[in-house]
C-alpha cells in the first residue's frame, strides 16, 4: 500500500516515514523499511527530516550504527538541519564503538553550538570517550604482546 501511495504522490513524505516505521517495527521487516525510506530519499533528496529519520531507522531498527551515523551526518549538512542530527551522529559513533569519530563529532558540537547545554553535554561526552580510550589503551598494554588475548592462548 505504501508503494502505491508514494507512487501516486512521491512528495508525500509522511507516507515514507510512517510506512517505514510500521514496516520495520510492527512487521519486523527492517530491510523493507529501509527500501521504502531509500525511495523517499530518491524522491526528496534534500529533505532533512527523511534523512534524519533514515538515521533513526538504522540506529533503532537495525542497530547499524555506522549507517545511522552516516545518515545523521548527512542530515546535519542539509538545509533546515538542527543540532539534533549532529548529536545523534556523535551518539551513533559512540554506540558503534568508534571512539575517535565520537570525540571528533562531539568536539565539533562543543566548538560550534550556540546552545550552552549542548556545549556542556559535548564536553562531558568528550571526557567520557577520552577516559574510555585511555582505559582501553591501558588494558591492551597490560596484555603480553600488546594486544587482546585470544581464548586459545591459555
Amino acid at each position: 500500500l505504501t508503494d502505491l501511495v508514494t507512487d501516486l504522490d512521491p512528495k508525500f513524505k509522511e507516507a515514507y516515514k510512517l510506512g517505514a516505521l510500521i514496516i520495520s517495527e510492527d512487521l519486523g521487516e527492517y530491510e523493507e523499511g529501509v527500501k521504502l525510506m531509500e525511495k523517499g530519499l530518491r524522491n526528496n533528496p534534500d529533505d532533512f527530516w527523511l534523512t534524519y529519520e533514515m538515521g533513526f531507522l538504522h540506529y533503532l531498527g537495525g542497530r547499524n550504527y555506522a549507517e545511522a551515523r552516516r545518515y545523521f551526518m548527512l542530515a546535519a549538512s542539509l538545509p533546515g538541519a538542527d543540532e539534533r542530527a549532529a548529536r545523534f551522529a556523535a551518539a551513533a559513533a559512540m554506540k558503534g564503538g568508534d571512539v575517535e569519530a565520537g570525540i571528533a563529532l562531539w568536539q565539533d558540537l562543543a566548538s560550534n553550538s550556540e546552545n550552552k547545554h549542548i556545549r556542556e553535554l559535548a564536553a562531558r561526552y568528550i571526557e567520557k570517550l577520552r577516559n574510555e580510550r585511555e582505559a582501553g589503551a591501558a588494558a591492551e598494554a597490560a596484555v603480553p604482546g600488546g594486544g587482546p588475548q585470544r581464548k586459545d592462548q591459555n
